[in-house]
């Protein structure tokens, strides 16, 4: 393996920190958690003093979709900006005639209009 490859999790990744279930190997778990999408294999390897359980840990934990090379890595918040952009209705420009606002300010004044044209204004004496 690349000793200047460095991983980052993975969505999936990021959940099974957060859940402690669904990596039940405590040396997957371990290197799950130190995996931080800065540090190299080499690194990695120095820090827990075992480049050899590192190196296996990382092959198994990229072949789950824990972890992936940064290069193909998609953060979270990258992942739900990109869901978010998906879901937002387009934006019209409010420069132009008929803009949305301008048609919601008339439709407001004419219902003022219609439901006080009705009604004669009383006067208390």
């Amino acid at each position: 393996m690349d000793q200047n490859l460095v991983f980052a999790k993975t969505p999936i990744g990021d959940e099974a920190v957060r859940q402690r279930t669904r990596v039940a190997r405590r040396d997957l778990r371990m290197v799950l958690v130190l995996v931080d999408g800065k540090m190299t294999v080499a690194e990695l390897g120095a820090k827990l003093n075992d480049s050899r359980l590192v190196e296996n840990a990382l092959r198994d934990l990229e072949q789950g979709g824990y972890i992936a090379p940064t290069l193909e890595a998609v953060s979270v918040w990258q992942q739900s900006k990109l869901q978010l952009e998906k879901l937002k209705p387009p934006v019209a420009s409010s420069s132009s005639p008929g803009s949305s606002s301008q048609r919601l300010a008339g439709r407001s004044q004419r219902f003022f209009h219609i439901r006080h044209a009705g009604s004669p204004c009383r006067s208390r004496s």
